[in-house]
């Protein structure tokens, strides 16, 4: 049977290697969302209004904390307002009296440190006119006569604050980047699960299918599927990755990489995990339905239906990013068909608990090992000869009963 498997393993994976919609989804689709991203950051830097200071274009006002004893009087422009400590700085932050926050610290002499308290919807990042300000006034105020040790610009530490926002590590990364994350995780899975569905489709439509199952046994046609799709899948997820990582760069957008830099190791290696399970889990029971679709134009609606609970999860993931703690945001972490999404888009906003994290891995091996027993069934003369629309019902009906 492995050696049937590797056969089949081969096969599908050269079939789509060459497939022209394959590499168009591989290298095509990043690099023309990277350059409508260039196209737009280079129409955005040309308006003056746009580029210039958020803050001083809004006319709202920057708060200031000084731990460090300045060596002259202090005098800031009129925007700007000093407070006397942390606490009533941040409380004038809740309260919108002021719409940024800087705070430089006792030991900033020795770290060049600057922490940035901003607002998710305005200001999450300090423009660079606001940081040339700070500049120039920790040169004049703080430095003295020993300004020239002061680097060009001052390295800042990016602590987004909200006022009614949950006391979790989303202070240390984008509000967006969780969001990021959640639909990452379900165009990748979706798209080549859904990929699957088609190819299968067709190989039932051109008769290919009845062919195979002549000398394949079913279990080892589908886990050879299966397994090619998984390989492509994660190397689709390695190269969007650079492809991104470039265009960031080649954008000097220094916030996303700054960000991935914050994220613990292990994130990374829990993000190939649970994609490459639930990219398992959607294949193969994507891969099953197949079998049951008359037509390769009917694989698009099958699709949806099958991958709801993963589109579900993706586009309501600000439920479960304003309370990742929450008991709605711990039950979909560890529910297989949304774990994918919901865990790791949570594991950006705060550590996840082990037991959360091994929980779920086991729920989803589970849940993929037996879509894989299960999904086995479709694969039967009768379903594969019909010529019937797809019905749910029949699939569900077909998976667990073994009959249609």
């Amino acid at each position: 049977m492995l050696s049937t498997i590797k056969i089949i393993f081969g096969h599908e994976l050269i079939k789509r290697l060459v497939s022209r919609s394959f590499l168009f989804g591989l290298f095509g689709v990043p690099i023309l969302l990277g350059v409508l991203s260039l196209l737009l950051n280079r129409v955005d830097s040309t308006d003056e209004s746009i580029s210039q200071n958020l803050i001083t274009n809004r006319d709202l006002q920057i708060g200031l904390v000084l731990d460090t004893p300045a060596t002259t009087s202090l005098t800031l422009p009129s925007h700007w307002r000093v407070f006397d400590n942390d606490a009533t700085a941040k409380e004038a932050l809740a309260q919108r009296e002021i719409q940024a926050l800087f705070i430089v610290g006792a030991d900033y002499l020795k770290t060049g440190a600057v922490d940035y308290y901003g607002t998710y919807s305005e200001n999450f990042v300090p423009s660079e006119e606001s940081e040339t300000e700070l500049n120039q006034i920790l040169q004049s105020y703080l430095l003295g006569e020993h300004s020239t040790i002061l680097q060009t610009t001052v390295p800042v530490e990016y602590k987004p604050q909200h006022p009614n926002a949950p006391q979790t590590n989303i202070s240390e990364s984008n509000q967006s980047f969780p969001l990021v994350i959640a639909m990452l995780m379900f165009i990748l899975i979706f798209g080549g699960a859904s990929q699957s569905l088609s190819g299968v489709a067709s190989e039932k439509e051109n008769r290919i299918m009845e062919v195979l199952l002549t000398s394949v046994q079913p279990t080892a046609l589908l886990a050879g599927k299966v397994l090619a799709i998984g390989l492509l899948g994660l190397l689709q997820l390695v190269v969007w990755a650079g492809i991104a990582g470039l265009f960031l760069r080649l954008q000097e957008q220094r916030l996303p990489l700054e960000i991935l830099a914050q994220l613990q190791p292990s994130f990374f290696a829990w993000l190939v995990i649970f994609f490459l399970l639930g990219y398992a889990l959607y294949a193969t029971l994507m891969t099953a339905a197949g079998a049951l679709v008359p037509r390769v134009n009917e694989a698009g609606t099958v699709a949806i239906i099958i991958g709801s609970p993963l589109l579900a999860s993706a586009m309501f993931s600000s439920a479960y990013m304003t309370s990742p703690n929450s008991l709605f945001a711990i039950v979909f972490s560890l529910f297989p068909f949304t774990a994918p999404v919901v865990l790791l888009s949570r594991m950006t906003l705060q550590p996840v608990p082990l037991w959360q994290l091994v929980t779920a891995l086991l729920l989803l091996v589970l849940s993929a090992l037996l879509a894989l027993w299960l999904s086995a069934r479709m694969f039967v003369t009768q379903s594969l000869l019909s010529g019937a629309s797809f019905k749910f019902s029949q699939y569900l009906r077909i998976l667990f009963t073994g009959r249609s």
